[in-house]
C-alpha cells in the first residue's frame, strides 16, 4: 500500500493490487469520476502508483530487461518438406518412389530465414520435418512497440483540424458534387 498519494488513489492502487482487476475498475472502486476513468493516465503516471510497481519488482531496470526479452523471444516452429517423386523402370512399367529432400538442401533453405536455426530433421514416408527456432514475430513486435510507447515515441493521436472554406474552395466542391445525392 502506498504510504503517499491522494485518498482516492490509495484506494484505487489498493484494490488493483488486491484484486488485479482493469485499472478502470480500480479507478471506479478509488471514487474517480467517468471522466477521469476514462484517463487512466491521471493515476498511472502518479508517484503513489510508480513506487507501488517497484514495491512490487517493475522497476525501470525490470522493464528494460522484459523489453529486451521480449525483442528477443523466438519459437520452435515446424516446417514441412514434402518428398519429391522419382520416376524409374521396374519390368517395363513405370513406377515412383518418394525420395526425400536432401538435409543440405533442407539447411540452405532454413539458412534463407533471418535468425532460424535448425534443430533437427526426421523423415515419414511422405515428407521430412524439420524442427526450427524462429524468431517469433508477433512477440518481438509487441515487446518493441511496448518499448517505444514506454519511452514516449509513438506518433501522438490524430487531432482533428478544422478549415473555414474560401468562396473558391465552396464553389469547387459545389461542382464536384453537383447532380449526386
Amino acid at each position: 500500500m502506498p504510504a503517499s498519494g491522494t485518498i482516492r488513489q490509495k484506494a484505487a492502487i489498493k484494490h488493483l493490487v488486491e484484486n488485479k482487476g482493469s485499472i478502470a475498475e480500480a479507478m471506479r472502486v478509488g471514487g474517480y469520476k467517468k471522466g477521469s476513468i476514462k484517463n487512466p493516465s491521471i493515476l498511472t503516471k502518479s508517484q503513489a502508483f510508480s513506487k507501488v510497481l517497484d514495491k512490487m519488482g517493475l522497476t525501470d531496470s525490470r522493464l528494460a530487461i522484459l523489453h529486451t526479452q521480449l525483442a528477443e523471444a523466438n519459437q520452435i516452429e515446424k516446417i514441412v518438406f514434402p518428398h519429391t517423386l522419382q520416376y524409374f523402370k521396374h519390368k517395363k512399367r513405370r513406377r515412383a518412389r518418394a525420395v526425400p529432400l536432401p538435409r543440405a538442401e533442407i539447411e540452405e533453405a532454413i539458412n534463407q530465414i533471418t535468425g532460424a536455426k535448425l534443430l533437427s530433421v526426421s523423415h515419414t514416408l511422405h515428407e521430412s520435418i524439420a524442427m526450427v527456432i524462429m524468431p517469433d514475430q508477433v512477440t518481438r513486435k509487441s515487446g518493441v512497440e511496448m518499448a517505444y510507447k514506454t519511452k514516449g515515441h509513438f506518433a501522438p493521436e490524430a487531432q482533428t483540424v478544422r478549415h473555414e472554406m474560401t468562396d473558391e474552395e465552396r464553389e469547387i466542391y459545389r461542382n464536384l458534387f453537383k447532380g449526386k445525392k
